[in-house]
C-alpha cells in the first residue's frame, strides 16, 4: 500500500480493543514483532472482560479514547473495524464494531481537534494529537498482511493465558494455525507460512 509508514518511523502505538483477548486473536503475532522492534505498544480495553453489553458507541466512549490517544500520542493505533465482515461474522462481535467506531471517531476528529472535548485541554492540559495510521483487524478490506511465521508460538502463547476465556479451548492451536495459514496463502506467502490480515488507513 502506498504510502504506509514503515515501523522504523514508529515510536508508540495504541491498541484499544473491547475485551481482553481480542487483540490477541487478531494482532499478537504482528504485536510481538512490534516491541521486538524496539516500539512502545499501549492497551487500552474497553469493557471489564465480561461478557457483551448493550452499551454501544457513546459520546462518553469517544471523548474517553480521545484522552487516552492524546495522553499516549500513538503514531499508529489498532482497533477493530467498525464494518461487518460477512465472511467471518464471529470477527465483528457488536462490542467490537461499537468500539472501532468509537475509536475512529476518536482518531478523527476528535484527539486531533482542539475545539472537540475542549475540556480535555482546558482541564486536563492534553493536547491534540494527530494519529497517522490505523490499523484494523476482521474486517471486509485487508490491504496488509504481517508474515508472523516467527511469532506465532507468541501468539498462541498469550492467548492460552486468558485461562476463564480460552484456556481449556480444545483445538486452539489449529484453529489458529487453519486461520492464519489461509491468510498466508491469500497474501501468496510461501507455504508454511502464517500471517495476520488488516485494513491500514492514513488517518495523517
Amino acid at each position: 500500500m502506498g504510502g504506509m509508514l514503515d515501523d522504523s518511523e514508529i515510536r508508540r502505538i495504541l491498541v484499544v480493543n473491547a475485551h481482553p483477548d481480542d487483540v490477541d486473536f487478531s494482532a499478537a503475532g504482528t504485536i510481538a514483532l512490534w516491541t521486538d522492534a524496539g516500539i512502545e505498544v499501549t492497551y487500552c480495553i474497553v469493557t471489564d472482560g465480561d461478557a457483551g453489553g448493550h452499551d454501544e458507541a457513546t459520546l462518553a466512549l469517544r471523548k474517553d479514547l480521545a484522552r487516552v490517544i492524546r495522553q499516549v500520542r500513538p503514531d499508529r493505533l489498532l482497533s477493530p473495524s467498525p464494518e461487518r465482515n460477512y465472511a467471518r461474522l464471529p470477527a465483528n462481535h457488536p462490542d467490537h464494531r461499537a468500539v472501532g467506531s468509537s475509536a475512529l471517531d476518536a482518531v478523527y476528529p476528535d484527539a486531533r481537534n482542539p475545539f472537540a472535548f475542549a475540556e480535555l485541554r482546558a482541564e486536563e492540559g492534553l493536547e491534540p494529537w494527530t494519529v497517522r495510521e490505523v490499523w484494523l483487524p476482521g474486517g471486509p478490506a485487508p490491504n496488509h498482511c504481517v508474515d508472523i511465521t516467527a511469532s506465532f508460538g507468541r501468539k498462541l502463547a498469550a492467548l492460552r493465558a486468558h485461562e476463564s476465556q480460552i484456556g481449556q479451548m480444545e483445538g486452539l492451536e489449529e484453529f489458529l494455525r487453519g486461520w492464519n495459514s489461509r491468510v498466508a496463502a491469500q497474501a501468496g506467502l510461501p507455504d508454511g507460512s502464517l500471517a495476520e490480515a488488516f485494513q491500514v488507513i492514513d488517518t495523517a
